[in-house]
């Protein structure tokens, strides 16, 4: 069976095997994939899109309180081959429930109107899960995996605020830098600009003191002639 167009999609009878994830993006484009701590048992086959093998576990579960669960969003719900439902429960007490159990391998809201109600509860191999990325976001899913694998994603987790608020500082800190910089480089430029016209300033003769000078301008203290009139030798 091939894959239908959306919104009707059907998972081929290939894909149908324990724990794929079926993602529907825009444009229709359909890809099938292993859920977060799960491999491909035959990666080859995957790789030329042949999913009959299904997917198999990373790393096994431990029931006696080293199991957790992971969210996983925008999902239709696997297929009720083997599960449990309860309509008067909520996702706390559900959640409680399949810790109880090892054979529970996922549990989910019921009903997800008004916050989400109801407690729905899978066993054994989670069969035919499609990811609609425009889904209700309340469409969640919890799968059971290792807490050591949820252990490094809450490290992860953990250090994604703190690099976010490292990296805030040191750009804070640079650009500070940079405009302390070219203030502090703005003021001395025009401490030297003063200083040069400073430098180059004149003194002012009084046109009196010129002419007592050259002894009102005879010809016997011209020394000269230039390109602006006759230069006079004065003691001044």
């Amino acid at each position: 069976m091939e894959l239908a167009p959306r919104p009707r999609l059907a998972l081929p009878s290939t894909a149908r095997q324990p724990f794929p994830l079926l993602h529907s993006r825009p444009m229709g484009s359909i890809r099938c994939e292993c859920l977060r701590g799960f491999a491909p048992k035959f990666q080859k086959d995957w790789d030329l899109q042949h999913w009959s093998g299904g997917c198999t576990r990373i790393k096994p579960l431990n029931c006696n309180g080293g199991d957790g669960f992971r969210q996983v969003r925008w999902v239709k719900y696997p297929d009720m081959l083997s599960f449990w439902l309860n309509t008067s429960m909520g996702l706390d007490e559900c959640k409680a429930e399949c810790f109880k159990n090892c054979s529970c391998t996922a549990y989910a809201n019921s009903f997800i109107t008004n916050g989400g109600t109801g407690c729905l509860m899978w066993f054994g191999e989670l069969i035919d899960t499609k990811q609609h990325y425009g889904a209700d976001s309340k469409q969640n899913i919890y799968v059971r995996v290792p807490v050591s694998e949820l252990g490094l994603e809450e490290e992860k987790e953990k250090k994604r605020p703190m690099e976010i608020i490292l990296i805030s500082i040191a750009s804070g800190v640079l650009i500070s830098a940079f405009i302390n910089g070219g203030v502090l480089l703005m003021a001395r430029l025009k401490r030297r600009v003063k200083e040069n016209n400073e430098d180059l300033e004149l003194p002012v003769i009084k046109m009196a003191t010129i002419v007592q000078a050259t002894n009102y301008f005879s010809m016997e203290n011209m020394i000269g002639v230039g390109g602006f009139g006759p230069v006079y030798g004065v003691i001044y």
